[in-house]
């Protein structure tokens, strides 16, 4: 008597793992279910403050580049983990004396020496660049230029060297979303 029950015991127990778990694999492969096969790109984080998501706006730029440009106006050595992403996230800087992006190292490295070799440049010709006014261009890019982030465009005041005369120009850029450091850079005067 004392197997009997324990025998039916066991059938029980059985039975009801074998419901739990067809119950479990229904559930997971129920039709009913959407799962998704990558995440989703960044986004405009959800209201309220319970969200996490870093905002994806352009608008966080404008103090960015404000401080590198004010940096670069005092004859500050401009710091590149300051203001850029990593050598692999950055994609360009371009002024009108220089194309740059990110360049191997003679050991094999990615590195932003190129980057840095310019804006040393800049500073020692006594580049004076000086924003007027921030437009925020809201989150874009493309995925195959690298170039996904916060958009941003700009006007300046600028000059050249020590000698040029000062003229207007403009600029656009992207940073980062979650880093708020820029990854694209473009300065266009006259």
């Amino acid at each position: 008597m004392h197997c009997r029950r324990r025998s039916t015991r066991i059938r029980w127990q059985i039975g009801l793992m074998t419901a739990a778990a067809t119950a479990a694999l229904t559930a997971c492969t129920s039709t009913d279910q959407v799962v998704p096969t990558r995440p989703a790109p960044p986004s405009a984080p959800a209201a309220g403050p319970a969200s996490t998501a870093p905002p994806c706006t352009g608008a966080g730029g404008e103090t960015v580049v404000k401080n590198l440009f004010d940096d670069l106006n005092r004859g500050k050595k401009i710091d590149l983990a300051t203001y850029f992403v990593a050598p692999l996230d950055f994609v360009r800087w371009v002024d009108p004396g220089a194309y740059v992006t990110f360049l191997p190292g003679n050991d094999g490295s990615v590195n932003l020496d190129a980057l840095q070799s310019r804006l040393d440049r800049l500073e020692q010709q006594h580049t004076r660049i000086d924003m007027t006014k921030f437009f925020d261009g809201g989150y874009g890019g493309d995925a195959i230029n690298h170039d996904v982030g916060d958009y941003f465009s700009f006007k300046i005041r600028i000059r050249l060297n020590a000698s040029a005369p000062t003229s207007d120009g403009t600029g656009k850029g992207a940073i980062d979303c979650a880093t708020k450091k820029i990854k694209v850079m473009v300065i266009e005067s006259p």
